[in-house]
């Protein structure tokens, strides 16, 4: 960024943090403690970035995020029911890369991505099964690339409706699933075959995943949570919750597992995770809603319409908020918000503020919803009985747009003059911007005068300015200072502008629930390959253009007419010659 003039644009400010990094979120709960306390942005407003259908099917699990693709799962709706199966997206707009049927019924598992493989429990039959029903109560292993079966191993004897419910967990190169049926814990390896199991001498929730510390592996069956030797495969521990189920999947954190079950127990237990004794229990009506843990609390939903808030030391409640309906889904924890759902008609999202339960926003799916949300690269990603697979992120458009030295002529809105600019200044970028990712933009004089010719931007994608609330914008952030007004900003090469949504004069892009984020790219003028210099291959691509067998492009307008013509391919050539 260059900053060819000393007036700093009224609205900005002169600090800098350090953002939260972006991570990949690989599995249910996160990590292999399963504590759904995500890194990075999280969305501040409910701003849909897409929307995706599955098919006509239910979504009952999370989303798993790596490498810019995003992995779930769906199954069958009590009436006709398409498109079933595990689907891979594209991150940036939710377009299907590939999908495959998980044996014909789909899943409800939370999908676990390691390296190149994709490993996810397949549904039942839905009654008893007959000899030409779909392979069901499977895990399969999945080409993270291609979408084939690699192979697929038969763990869950009796599927039912659920097949193998538990969402895979994944640590050191090894699957550890748990079949309901029997509430055995299995061990795989990465070529499917089975290591070692440990039965909890009865059945477990359907939907149980085992989490780990590292040494221990705990999950939930025969009326108790149980510990086991991750290395001798041994019991450690078996603490026992007398009638009652335990409903959820253990979260593992500082040498305490927390856990929640039904009735006629419910309560929500932290139990030391070496000798297997109590540290606390308090009540709480425990639904298929995991712990979530952050900052020393504890985040779970109930079957009393509830989601809680919990010190994680002692038990004692921080707070709660009330749902419009029971919440199944397990909530995640991403830049001090905490996201969830109620499972009623309207299907609510919910996003808190993790630290004193604020309501932040809430999003109305119209069905039923117990799937997990997970949080990747800022995007919030949630899925409904709709069969729609929801992202919501603060990001209008993030892309590259392509610079030429020069200038340009720009119209102030509020006055209707024109003014001219440098086309490589941060102000023609977000214009490129705008025209690449169809956001519509407002550009203000009101300054002008005030403050030596200095332009500003008071509304971007229909957000207008309101009092000490606007547009602002950071170069190369959190590296480099606060920019002047966007018109005397001059961009270099490879510069990142970030235009965001500014709540008061210390607004940041760490907290602002809107924002652009533009790549720039400065090519030199006649420069139609981008190799740095303008050659007669050049004016070959310039005569393309001419006829229109490639599209025309702005750095090929050599004398400023806004086309290329036969004119333009002469002038390269003759810059060529000259050069």
């Amino acid at each position: 960024m260059k900053i060819g003039r000393t007036i700093i644009f009224v609205l900005l400010i002169a600090l800098v943090m350090t953002p939260a990094a972006l991570a990949d979120y690989p599995m249910f709960g996160l990590d292999p403690g399963r504590t759904g306390n995500a890194s990075g942005n999280a969305p501040l407003a409910d701003m849909i970035l897409w929307e995706t259908k599955l098919g006509e099917s239910y979504i009952g699990c999370g989303a798993s995020v790596v490498s810019g693709r995003v992995y779930v799962s769906n199954w069958p709706t009590m009436g006709a029911s398409s498109g079933i199966g595990l689907y891979c997206l594209d991150e940036s707009d939710g377009s299907l890369i590939w999908n495959n049927t998980l044996g014909g019924n789909g899943g409800v598992s939370t999908p676990a991505i390691s390296g190149d493989r994709v490993f996810a429990g397949s549904v039942g039959p839905y009654g008893p099964p007959g000899p030409d029903d779909p392979t069901t109560g499977d895990l399969y292993c999945i080409d993270a690339t291609t979408g084939a079966t690699i192979w697929n191993i038969s763990l869950e004897h009796d599927p039912q409706w659920f097949g193998l419910a538990s969402s895979p967990l994944i640590y050191d190169d090894k699957v550890y699933v748990v079949s309901w049926s029997d509430g055995i814990l299995h061990a795989i390896d990465f070529d499917g075959s089975e290591l070692w199991n440990y039965s909890a001498s009865g059945s477990s929730n359907v939907y149980m995943s085992a989490a780990t510390d590292g040494s221990k592996l705990f999950f939930g069956g025969g009326n108790a949570m149980n510990c086991v030797d991750i290395t001798n495969h041994t019991k450690v521990w078996r603490f026992n919750v007398g009638d009652s189920e335990v409903s959820t999947t253990p979260a593992v954190h500082d040498g305490i597992v927390y856990f929640a079950t039904g009735k006629p127990d419910k309560k929500l237990y932290a139990v030391n995770t070496t000798t297997g004794t109590l540290v606390w229990s308090r009540y709480l009506y425990g639904s298929l809603s995991s712990p979530a843990i952050s900052n020393g609390r504890i985040y779970i939903g109930d079957k009393d319409k509830k989601m809680n808030c919990i010190n994680a030391i002692d038990g004692s409640e921080v707070w709660n908020q009330t749902l419009n309906g029971a919440c199944r889904s397990s909530p995640v924890v991403a830049d001090g918000m905490v996201y969830t759902a109620a499972n009623n008609a309207e299907g609510t999202i919910y996003c808190f503020d993790a630290d004193d339960g604020t309501l932040i926003w809430s999003y109305d799916t119209n069905d039923y919803n117990m799937a997990q949300p997970s949080v990747s690269d800022g995007i919030l990603y949630m899925g409904s009985d709709t069969g729609y697979l929801y992202a919501f992120s603060n990001i209008v458009w993030d892309g590259k747009v392509k610079l030429t030295p020069g200038t340009v002529n720009v119209t102030a809105d509020n006055s209707g003059k024109e003014y001219i600019i440098s086309s490589t200044c941060t102000m023609y970028s977000l214009v490129k911007a705008a025209e690449a990712g169809g956001f519509n933009y407002s550009i203000s004089d009101a300054w002008y005068d005030d403050y030596d010719g200095a332009l500003y931007v008071d509304m971007i994608n229909d957000r207008h300015e309101s009092g000490w609330d606007g547009w602002l914008y950071r170069v190369n952030y959190p590296n480099e200072p606060s920019p002047p007004s966007p018109n005397f900003c001059e961009l270099d090469n490879g510069d990142l502008v970030t235009w965001y949504w500014g709540s008061g004069m210390g607004a940041t892009p760490d907290n602002s629930d809107m924002l652009i984020q533009i790549e720039v790219t400065i090519t030199e003028r006649g420069d139609l390959n981008c190799d740095g210099a303008v050659t007669a291959a050049d004016a070959a691509i310039a005569l393309m253009m001419t006829v229109g067998a490639v599209p025309a492009a702005d750095v090929g307008d050599m004398n400023g007419d806004c086309r290329v013509t036969s004119l333009d391919a002469l002038m390269i050539l003759q810059c060529a010659i000259e050069g």
